[in-house]
């Protein structure tokens, strides 16, 4: 998995409204590769699991700003998405980790 549980029962109160689309309850991954194709989004996400609400932080922000909401979940993107990859991979620093 490329993203991390930060905490439950909590949102990004910072998450950009305008960016939220209905993923379907229950559908982390669904969300999480939402998140990633979308260019403005930064490292954090959150997920409402019962309402399928997923919302992410803009990249200008490098913080979520928690807040209590219960069935949401805070997740963190490990690996920066696809570009941040390809830049990694480019310059030879690292391998890149084999997909599961």
């Amino acid at each position: 998995d490329l993203y991390t549980l930060v905490a439950s029962k909590k949102y990004c109160s910072n998450a950009h409204a305008g960016y939220k689309v209905n993923v379907g309850n229950y559908q982390t991954q669904a969300c999480f590769e939402y998140v990633l194709k979308e260019e403005s989004c930064g490292k954090y996400f959150d997920i409402g699991v019962v309402d399928g609400a997923c919302d992410c932080v803009p990249a200008d922000q490098k913080e979520c700003t928690q807040a209590d909401a219960d069935y949401y979940h805070v997740y963190v993107i490990q690996k920066g998405g696809p570009e941040a990859l390809t830049e990694v991979d480019a310059e030879n620093n690292h391998e890149q980790a084999p997909e599961e």
